[in-house]
């Protein structure tokens, strides 16, 4: 339901391949992806956000791997995040990509970038349900890490999108706070759900509560709150103690 030049830019494109598809009222990314996704009829499924940018080849390439190997559910690659200065960093070079069975890897550090993913569609549809419209920060790395479950990863070296990053973005600080909070709240329901996983993946979580509590105590301190932040502090040195 945006109200900007969203359907004169895209019906202005002569391809019949591509459907405009509109909300009547304003919904949450989550609600977006879902209509999109149930609405395919492609084998394969990618997003790209309005502020962000593929390179040419991306799809090609990606399909190429999903036909050389046809056990793995969803591809990623490298990215660069950039604003309006110019490029800053390549995904790759802060987050080690992993392949296989990434469930434990991606519990402890999200290597992805969504912009760079490409799910099968039956891997998606095998789903209980699709994004969560509860969470609105990590409604992406929630769905990732329950594909991750059950799924095998790849990912191709070469840089294929562009990630922009802007005083607006969901970078800013508020953002990180929610994202630390949801991501517990996640671990929670992994853990009420699964309870197994603490026994398999101890490290991998106490990793995961250590950043999350590092962040929140930051942001604490970061808005003028020192005690609440001391207090957040404690949980951080203990995981990472752990």
């Amino acid at each position: 339901a945006s109200n900007d030049s969203t359907k004169e830019v895209t019906m202005n494109i002569k391809d019949n391949r591509i459907n405009y598809i509109r909300h009547n009222i304003r919904k949450h990314a989550s609600a977006a992806r879902n209509s999109g996704i149930k609405l395919a009829k492609g084998t394969f499924i990618a997003f790209l956000d309005d502020d962000d940018e593929w390179f040419p080849e991306k799809l090609e390439k990606q399909v190429e791997l999903f036909k050389n190997k046809p056990e793995v559910a969803v591809v990623y690659s490298d990215a660069v995040y950039f604003d309006e200065d110019g490029d800053k960093y390549n995904l790759f070079n802060v987050m080690r990509p992993c392949r296989g069975k990434v469930f434990g890897k991606m519990l402890a550090n999200n290597c992805t970038a969504s912009v760079t993913l490409m799910f099968k569609k039956t891997t998606l549809e095998s789903l209980d349900y699709l994004y969560d419209k509860h969470y609105v920060a990590i409604e992406d790395y929630d769905l990732f890490m329950r594909i991750a479950m059950n799924h095998k990863f790849d990912y191709l070296n070469d840089i294929l999108a562009k990630r922009r990053m802007e005083s607006g973005d969901t970078y800013r600080s508020g953002f990180r706070y929610n994202f630390a909070k949801e991501r517990l709240l996640f671990l929670d329901k992994l853990l009420r759900d699964y309870p197994s996983i603490m026994k398999n993946y101890r490290k991998e979580i106490d990793i995961m509560k250590s950043g999350c509590y590092r962040q929140l105590a930051y942001e604490a301190w970061a808005y003028g709150d020192p005690s609440k932040a001391r207090g957040l502090i404690f949980p951080y040195i203990k995981y990472s103690y752990n």
